[in-house]
């Protein structure tokens, strides 16, 4: 969820979130997919890969204090909305809107 402060935080009572990095001359290691565990209430668990590229936040912390899990700095897209260069670095939907 997206904080006043306009961060994305993990909402650790619901869910976890799996961060997979990219290969660094795609952005990583702070640029990557998530996936999320849901905690369903009869007691069992579903993973799911949301397609989401997002970005952590460098410091790992908010000023809004929701410091519980995981802070991201913003989402750069769906992964299947990507593009390549020329020389084949990924260009995100985000890199492309602020260009």
């Amino acid at each position: 969820m997206q904080c006043e402060e306009g961060k994305f935080h993990q909402n650790s009572e619901y869910c976890r979130v799996d961060f997979q990095p990219l290969k660094k001359e795609h952005g990583g290691p702070s640029l990557g997919r998530i996936l999320l565990l849901l905690f369903i209430t009869n007691g069992t668990s579903g993973r799911f890969d949301v397609g989401d590229l997002v970005r952590l936040d460098e410091d790992g912390k908010c000023v809004c204090g929701r410091n519980s899990g995981m802070v991201l700095s913003a989402t750069e897209g769906r992964f299947v909305n990507v593009t390549l260069t020329c020389a084949g670095r990924l260009v995100t939907s985000r890199e492309l809107d602020i260009t």
